[in-house]
């Protein structure tokens, strides 16, 4: 049998574990109930790149990853310059999304050392900051290579050649069949982080793209508060968003037969692949450059862009390409291209830049060859 003294110790065991508890529960006050402390604990944020060097006038891109411990989602992510907002991402998901990856960028105006911090939040809760120092010049130091890993510098000059692309800033993004995001109903895929489809058109507004995925060559829309342009993007022509489906009417008789619509193939580049500089450093070759309407219908207008190695662009103006025609867009019979310094270098054709006609598969607009320039042969002296 227990004595007086074996129940004193069994009572301040009790009322320790009941403490205890107490201690470890709070109020919830949007719903009174009671829920665990540890809801209470911060997301955390790292910076994924380590950038320490910039320069004036050319945009910083970050790669940030947030995530919550407690599972229930970051809810946004911002970037702050000497404690000043420069950029924040929220998570396609309103109720957040864990572990939440986006880019933020930030372009300098002043040459200077600067604080950068980046702050993770779910609702009103703030993690702890991610810092980093940067020191920003009037040009890039010499030597300093781009790196999307943990380089000194990520994406310091936003590209401006090439057809326009929406480049994903957060990953898992949302690409939906219409231009609308109240229903999860329109979601036909989702694009990850730094992937960048073709844009084929917006709204106009500016607050929708339409786009095509390269790999799966659907076409939808994306948010634009989630993308960076990227490209050739003056001349994105606005297109209207299309309806919500509607029940088919009964007993409608079955439309005639009309033509199948134009197709647009941008035709391999002919060409040497392996090019070998001279004893002066120099080396030309000639190049193939064909597009093809493959479809049943007259193209009517559009453009072909052309880039050359180098970053050099051709713009193309065609009135119109019959059924079966094929048309040279080299500046004559061949493109002639001079090649002056070793590396890989590219040449890449973009048929019907602003999307102007309706095509039957637009996932055939594009051409590239890539061209291994070796260096000139090294000179002896006796």
């Amino acid at each position: 049998m227990f004595g007086q003294s074996s129940r004193a110790v069994i009572g301040v065991v009790v009322a320790l574990l009941v403490a205890t508890l107490a201690c470890n529960l709070t109020k919830d006050d949007s719903t009174g109930d009671s829920v665990l402390s540890s809801s209470n604990t911060p997301p955390t944020v790292a910076i994924r790149n380590n950038p320490t060097v910039g320069a004036v006038g050319q945009p910083l891109t970050i790669e940030v990853e947030a995530v919550d411990p407690t599972g229930q989602g970051v809810t946004r992510i911002e970037l702050k310059v000497n404690d000043r907002t420069v950029d924040q991402k929220s998570s396609p998901d309103p109720n957040g999304t864990t572990p939440l990856v986006v880019n933020l960028t930030w372009t300098p105006v002043r040459i200077g050392n600067v604080s950068m911090q980046v702050v993770a939040w779910r609702g009103s809760v703030a993690s702890v900051p991610a810092t980093m120092a940067l020191t920003v010049g009037s040009t890039l130091p010499t030597g300093t290579a781009a790196s999307s890993g943990s380089g000194t510098i990520l994406t310091p000059v936003a590209p401006t050649l090439g057809p326009c692309r929406a480049r994903v800033d957060t990953d898992a993004l949302n690409f939906r069949s219409i231009p609308d995001a109240s229903s999860p109903d329109y979601i036909i895929d989702r694009f990850a982080l730094n992937e960048e489809p073709l844009v084929l058109g917006r709204l106009g507004d500016n607050s929708w793209y339409q786009v095509r995925d390269t790999t799966s060559t659907q076409i939808g829309w994306v948010s634009a508060g989630y993308v960076t342009l990227l490209g050739s993007c003056a001349s994105v022509p606005v297109q209207s968003p299309p309806a919500t489906a509607t029940p088919a009417p009964t007993n409608t008789p079955a439309p005639s037969a009309s033509p199948a619509p134009a197709d647009l193939v941008a035709l391999p580049i002919g060409g040497a692949v392996v090019v070998n500089l001279d004893a002066s450093g120099t080396a030309t070759e000639d190049y193939s450059l064909q597009i093809q309407n493959i479809g049943a219908s007259n193209s009517g207008a559009f453009q072909v862009q052309i880039v050359l190695p180098g970053g050099s662009e051709i713009i193309q103006d065609v009135t119109n390409l019959v059924p079966g025609g094929t048309l040279n867009v080299a500046q004559a019979a061949y493109q002639s291209i001079t090649f002056t310094a070793p590396g890989t270098q590219q040449i890449s054709i973009f048929v019907d830049l602003n999307n102007s006609v309706a095509e039957s598969n637009e996932a055939n607009n594009i051409a590239q060859l890539d061209i291994t320039v070796n260096p000139a042969p090294e000179t002896t002296t006796e």
